[in-house]
């Protein structure tokens, strides 16, 4: 079998266990093909929620295991002859074809990485994965089980001691997660923010004073000291053509670097900022040594499962037929205005634009002003990063509705 994609060893090698889907970002741009052999040889690393990614990103649904449990183990004829000590593994020659008993081993180390925290590294088997191969990465596994369980086993050999102790481990955490866990919203309560009624929280304050005071720092920069650091930002920071060398930091290690000559939407990295800067939970994902906010068509979601933040609404208007294109109709136009008309300031407004997964992404926006009662565009007023810098400018059904945009997310901090 192939070796597991190098961003997913790298991914391995930096994120906690288990993988959520908000460490997943750096896989996004992975073809389905390599993404497959994510799937094939490393289900038992996800978490909640990874299958669903996977399956947007191409993999077919029925070609991903489930996650392995403790009764699997259990009711393998294979395995309990190991724990009976009537057989036992060793290495295999490079050409050896896949034997199912090494790799349901394999998956056991796995499973017990992406469930049980502080587990040896070495049990992820980042490189090779569960290729079904007794293998060099498959005996440093076993030596780290060893050394743990203090097995008295022999190198390079999984026989009675180590099979009975790694039935004892996964059977502390039988069950894995389920890969296809739905978003959940909460509807209980129907206390929308009105700030026609009632006073703005504190901190949904501080999102809208932060992010219009950046979007109106054109001349002098704007200084905001968090946590003891300080951060300077100006509007134009946060423009496609990067107007300053180095690197653009916010608070909870998040750096990006700025150099000329390379453009990238900014629009995500603006509202993270002002979000972290406001000092609310915001998620993010290591980079190398930093970390990186959601693209804008993946930050809704996750921001809607953060501590503290509501999803009011998620509408998906992807044709069935071309999830690369929009459904545009009267029905369609009327849920797009009533979700215009529901957002408050503080709101942070995502957008899916037509096209692939990852072509130009999204927009990120955050309401600093809700829509007239009159306007019949329903504009809400938003400070956002555009192409040259980051502003304030109301959009509205002229720029989202008919199939501009193809999914929509707002979320609420009521924390």
């Amino acid at each position: 079998m192939p070796s597991l994609p190098r961003e997913f060893y790298e991914l391995i090698r930096d994120a906690d266990l288990p993988l959520d889907d908000e460490s997943s970002e750096p896989l996004e741009e992975l073809s389905a093909a390599q993404l497959q052999i994510v799937a094939d040889q490393a289900v038992d690393l996800l978490g909640a929620g990874w299958g669903s990614l996977l399956v947007d990103l191409g993999v077919p649904r029925d070609s991903l295991a489930t996650p392995l449990t403790s009764a699997d183990l259990h009711n393998n004829a294979g395995y309990q002859s190991l724990v009976n000590g009537e057989q036992r593994l060793a290495p295999s020659s490079p050409n050896a074809p896949a034997d199912p008993l090494v790799l349901l081993v394999q998956r056991a180390f796995q499973a017990i990485a992406g469930r049980s925290p502080g587990a040896p590294k070495e049990f992820a088997l980042p490189i090779w994965g569960a290729d079904g191969s007794f293998g060099q990465e498959t005996a440093k596994a076993i030596t780290a089980l060893q050394r743990l369980r203090a097995t008295g086993g022999t190198p390079n050999l999984f026989a009675q001691g180590e099979a009975v102790e790694l039935l004892a481990m996964l059977s502390a955490h039988p069950q894995g997660p389920d890969l296809f866990a739905p978003v959940l919203v909460d509807d209980s309560d129907t206390d929308p923010l009105n700030v026609d009624q009632q006073a703005v929280s504190p901190a949904v304050a501080r999102i809208v004073s932060i992010a219009a005071a950046i979007t109106e720092a054109t001349s002098a920069p704007f200084t905001i000291s968090v946590q003891g650091k300080v951060y300077t930002y100006k509007a134009d920071h946060f423009g496609v053509p990067p107007a300053y060398k180095g690197l653009l930091r916010a608070p909870g290690g998040i750096a990006y670097g700025l150099r000329p000559g390379h453009e990238y939407w900014k629009c995500n990295i603006f509202g993270g900022t002002v979000l972290a800067l406001a000092e609310v939970p915001v998620p993010s994902h290591r980079v190398g040594k930093f970390r990186h906010f959601p693209r804008a068509e993946r930050f809704g979601e996750k921001l809607g499962r953060s501590r503290g933040w509501k999803l009011l609404h998620h509408l998906d208007h992807r044709d069935p037929a071309n999830p690369e294109a929009a459904i545009i109709g009267e029905a369609q136009n009327a849920e797009i205005r009533a979700m215009l008309a529901d957002i408050r300031p503080g709101d942070v407004f995502f957008a899916d634009n037509p096209g692939p997964p990852g072509s130009d992404g999204g927009h990120t926006r955050i309401c600093t002003a809700a829509a007239a009662d009159d306007d019949p565009d329903v504009a809400p007023l938003f400070a956002q990063a555009r192409r040259e810098a980051a502003m304030v400018q109301r959009d509205g059904m002229m720029r989202v509705s008919n199939g501009r945009q193809i999914q929509f997310w707002v979320v609420r901090y009521t924390g």
